[in-house]
């Protein structure tokens, strides 16, 4: 995906707003494998607000994805909705490090979002993903409940506290 579509031009008076909308898709998700997740769709609204010093980003994500649960192995669609908040300052140096600010030099115009936006949805995306209670396919869980009270002995740690005393 071209990194030219994300590119957003600052607003350069106090106060003034730039407005930016993106829809993701497959293709922007190209660059982790850590997902598994087979079709994707998130809306992307991103608010650009000119304050003394600094911009401001508002970034809204709301969307759904389709994947598996980890409990059932199931199909599951997730609804993806987050926003979050960060800061551009302007700075030679990038002395201050933080989570919400990014440095930028005089000569980053227009600033790309593609960073900012991928690493909003890699906090919107739970880590594990799972139907609800009632959900899931009680066959499965059955099986996967039988098999473990089949193998409750664990091996490691019996020899462990047999080595600890």
């Amino acid at each position: 995906m071209g990194r030219l579509k994300f590119e957003v031009n600052l607003p350069s008076l106090f106060g003034k707003k730039t407005i930016a909308n993106f829809n993701l898709d497959e293709k922007f998700f190209e660059f982790s494998d850590y997902f598994l997740i087979d079709n994707y769709s998130v809306d992307c609204a991103v608010v650009i607000e000119k304050k003394n010093t600094f911009w401001q980003l508002d970034v809204e994500i709301s969307g759904f994805a389709n994947t598996y649960c980890d409990r059932c192995g199931d199909p599951l669609i997730l609804k993806l909705k987050g926003s979050d908040i960060y800061f551009l300052k302007k700075e030679e140096d990038n002395s201050s490090q933080s989570h919400n600010v990014i440095c930028i030099t005089h000569s980053t115009e227009p600033v790309n979002l593609e960073s900012v936006l991928k690493e909003v949805l890699f906090f919107v995306i739970p880590k594990t993903k799972i139907h609800k209670e009632n959900d899931c396919n009680l066959d499965v869980l059955r099986k996967l409940d039988s098999y473990q009270k089949n193998n409750n002995k664990n091996f490691l740690s019996d020899h462990l506290k047999g080595k600890l005393k």
